[in-house]
């Protein structure tokens, strides 16, 4: 349980301590709501919706939202903590010598990935 309380930290720090968020109040966002999804889309923005002055919602791109489902998926598979927990206090040396995991740039050339 202590793992998934320090996700939920992270999480936490992610949504609240970050540059690129606007709060806005109900009516605003009502009367500008597809502009508002649009710019949230693109900006990867996080939009706070508040009601009485208090945050009540949140708008992010659907992107970010999956990115967030997978990350926490992960993080309930044996498998995926197993790797975590193995790696977490070995160095990038370290890692690279295992031989269990590749740079992006070969995994990119071993799929065939131009940029």
């Amino acid at each position: 349980m202590l793992l998934k309380q320090s996700i939920l930290d992270r999480l936490y720090n992610f949504l609240y301590d970050t540059p690129n968020m606007t709060t806005l109040g109900v009516s605003q966002v009502r009367q500008n709501l597809p502009k508002l999804i649009d710019e949230v889309d693109a900006r990867f923005e996080r939009l706070f919706i508040t009601k009485g002055g208090k945050a009540k919602a949140v708008i992010i791109s659907a992107d970010e939202f999956e990115s967030w489902v997978e990350t926490l998926a992960s993080y309930e598979d044996p498998e995926t903590m197993k790797v975590i927990r193995e790696v977490k206090n070995m160095s990038l040396a370290e890692i690279r010598k295992s031989k269990k995991f590749i740079a992006l740039e070969e995994l990119k050339k071993r799929l065939k990935i131009k940029e």
